[in-house]
């Protein structure tokens, strides 16, 4: 039986000039298929930083445009995440629950385990903010306590 997910292959090749067509066919050819671009340049002002970061899951680029700002709907999906976690759910049941209640990833794309997967260092990062803030209600995850 085949596998669900075969495993993939990644190339970088670091160019200093642009590549010919050929570059792209011989590669092709190959069975290789283009999934990015990047591109790189000298900054000519010194001290000055730009990183181009992704804005974190549960967050949004404020309307000034100079920082972020909590978006709600993100941090409840983050919040039904944990908890179907916290319960033991794989990540194709969790998956299967949120595209259920019709909840999209921030690329309007249904949930998919790759896509919670991807998702985890954020919460690794969130959950302890959510644990300990004043609005997430304690759940019974376990069950009820029975004595021995």
């Amino acid at each position: 039986m085949m596998p669900k997910h075969p495993r993939r292959q990644w190339i970088r090749d670091d160019l200093n000039s642009p590549p010919g067509s050929d570059y792209f066919l011989s590669r092709m050819a190959s069975g290789w298929r283009l999934v990015a671009v990047e591109w790189v340049r000298e900054s000519a002002e010194e001290g000055t930083f730009a990183s181009l970061e992704d804005v974190p899951f549960g967050m949004r680029v404020a309307p000034d445009c100079h920082h972020l700002v909590h978006d709600p709907d993100e941090e409840r999906t983050l919040e039904a995440i944990i908890a179907l976690m916290i319960e033991g759910k794989a990540f194709s049941v969790i998956a299967a629950d949120l595209n259920q209640q019709g909840l999209k990833t921030r690329a309007g794309e249904p949930w998919s385990e790759i896509a919670l997967f991807q998702l985890v260092p954020r919460i690794v990062e969130i959950a302890p903010h959510i644990f300990s803030g004043k609005e997430w209600t304690p759940r019974n995850f376990f069950g009820p306590k029975t004595s021995h």
